[in-house]
Formats: C-alpha cells, structure tokens, sequence
C-alpha cells in the first residue's frame, strides 16, 4: 500500500486512523482485531460491512518497551554498606 499517497479519500480521513475507515462510505471497523493481516502488520483487501465495497487496507503497528527493576521482599534486599566515619572526616 502507497503510505505516501495523499490518503484523505473525499470528506473521510483514512490515514494513521486508530479504527479502519472505509473510504468510500467513511463505515468505521469496530472489530478490527478479526481482521486476518498473517501478522502484527501487514495488506488485504477488506470489504466493507455497510456498503460492501472492496478497498485495501493495511495495519500499522508502533512498538514500545517499558523496563523496570523488580522489588524485592525486604528480607532478600541487600544492606546497605556500613558508612566509615573515618572517611567522612569523622562526622
């Protein structure tokens, strides 16, 4: 699919939308999930449900990564390295 095209079909936006949008009647696809794309991305040809016209279709998929430190009981936790007055000037 020509993702540089000027894809805003006559009064329906149908570029980067978060539901599929049929160009030709401005139909949302409310299911989208059950769309068949053989993977996270991917092309097909998809018929619209309110006026039955064929258009091509492709999902878009942004992936992000979120990491963080698991929390340990209190118990398993390190302890903290005693502090040396000595090297602290003697405070």
């Amino acid at each position: 699919m020509n993702t540089d095209a000027n894809t805003t079909c006559g009064k329906f936006d149908t570029a980067w939308t978060n539901e599929p949008t049929c160009p030709y009647c401005g139909q949302r696809e409310c299911d989208a999930w059950q769309i068949d794309f053989d993977g996270i991305e991917g092309d097909v040809v998809h018929t619209c449900g309110s006026c039955d016209e064929e258009y091509q279709l492709a999902r878009n998929a942004i992936i992000t990564y979120t990491s963080e430190r698991m929390k340990r009981p209190a118990e398993t936790a390190p302890e903290p390295e005693p502090v040396d007055a000595a090297l602290n000037g003697g405070w």
